[in-house]
């Protein structure tokens, strides 16, 4: 065999390595005792190079292993059921709400029509902290209702020519309202009303002129005395004068009286007691007003207690086609609508009766929201606020998230 003379020149650092000869230098060293270290050399490299074949071969089992586990466990996955299980879990802890209201509020305002972006619901009564057993409360009014409305009775005594307040408790309401309103309460207005039926028949034998003259020195005089003045941004005159008190006759005197105080900065508008009325009003009237007021009260008396949220929808819708064509250049205002927690006063609204049930009002209420007037009106102010509070507390909030909710009262 011939010299390994390339090893020779390695042998420096085969020695010094991964080699180690006990001869000191090449020529010491056997050409057979450099084949055998050669030899050993190469079985280990053999069998390191086998051993990585075997780890080969069971990294491949073991993915092989994984593949299949996968496979079956997705095979045998009931996808529809664990996306229940967790869309549950997220309703209860509040995290599917927190995910998509935003984009839900975004979608309902975009459906909404435009006359909506001020919905109300309200109450015509009078509003003290102590109403009806705490129902009329500065807690209640802010939780319920996002603004209110003052009501003040007004009569005309013959003995002095003059109109006077029959509230028995005004100091007490102007008390409750001034600390709603500096609690951060959103105040509407004031609504007058008159205690008598026969308007039209004072205006006849007194004189629409004197009527309107001492009703606008009535109604100042109650805007002088409250401490929340400049807070009043509307006024309604007359709720639900006669019909004939409207007429022609007296229009330019009640023009007048209008235009008085909307050339003092107010939104002035006279609450019509029914569809009927807004007919036959004055035309001239009616375009004065510097929005259209209804209280809108239909009777359920033909399916009474069997009414479906439809039917008293389309009794609703009755009076919303009466009055259609006679407000399309103003904004309407419901400004009385609801009914006593009793099928009686579902029935016909004016009769008030308690018989502590929610069920009347709740269906008012919610076929009211389904009639034509929630596309239409501007601002809802429901009657009977208490007995709503009382006995239909859910239905009052369902509405106040569907929209802002008011109290008129």
């Amino acid at each position: 065999m011939k010299p390994l003379n390339y090893i020779k020149n390695l042998y420096p650092i085969l020695q010094s390595n991964s080699f180690p000869f006990l001869e000191k230098t090449y020529d010491d060293i056997s050409e057979y005792a450099i084949l055998a270290r050669l030899q050993k050399a190469i079985n280990d490299v053999i069998d390191n190079n086998n051993a990585l074949n075997d780890n080969f071969t069971e990294l491949n089992n073991n993915f092989a292993n994984l593949t299949e586990y996968v496979n079956n466990y997705f095979k045998n996955l009931d996808v529809q059921d664990e996306i229940d299980k967790k869309l549950q879990e997220m309703a209860e802890d509040g995290t599917l709400e927190n995910i998509i209201k935003p984009y839900i509020d975004t979608i309902i305002e975009g459906l909404m029509p435009a006359t909506n972006f001020n919905k109300t619901l309200g109450c015509s009564t009078l509003f003290t902290d102590s109403t009806d057993g705490g129902a009329g409360s500065l807690e209640n009014m802010k939780k319920y209702f996002n603004g209110v409305i003052q009501i003040v009775w007004l009569k005309y005594d013959t003995a002095t020519e003059a109109f006077i307040t029959t509230d028995t408790n005004l100091t007490e309401q102007i008390q409750a309202i001034n600390n709603y309103i500096q609690n951060g309460g959103k105040f509407d207005g004031i609504k007058f009303h008159q205690t008598q039926t026969d308007l039209d028949s004072l205006m006849q034998t007194e004189g629409a002129v004197k009527i309107c003259n001492a009703y606008k020195e009535a109604v100042d005089n109650l805007l002088n005395q409250l401490p929340y003045k400049e807070n009043i941004g509307t006024i309604w005159l007359m709720n639900e004068a006669p019909v004939n008190a409207f007429s022609t006759n007296n229009e330019n005197a009640i023009i007048d009286l209008i235009n008085y105080y909307k050339g003092k900065g107010y939104l002035v508008s006279t609450p019509y007691a029914n569809a009927f009325a807004i007919i036959n009003t004055s035309k001239n009237i009616l375009n004065a007003n510097s929005f259209i007021s209804l209280n809108c009260y239909p009777f359920n008396d033909i399916y009474g207690e069997r009414s479906s949220i439809a039917d008293v929808a389309e009794r609703f819708n009755k009076e919303f086609r009466l009055i259609e064509p006679f407000i399309q250049n103003k904004d309407l205002y419901i400004t009385e609508f609801g009914c006593s927690a009793s099928w009686t006063s579902f029935n016909y609204p004016p009769l008030y009766q308690d018989d502590k049930n929610g069920k009347p009002i709740s269906l008012m209420i919610e076929g009211f929201m389904q009639s034509s007037f929630v596309n239409y009106a501007k601002k809802l102010y429901l009657w009977y606020y208490a007995d709503a509070i009382n006995y239909a507390p859910t239905t009052l909030l369902s509405i106040k998230n569907f929209g802002e909710v008011r109290y008129n009262g």
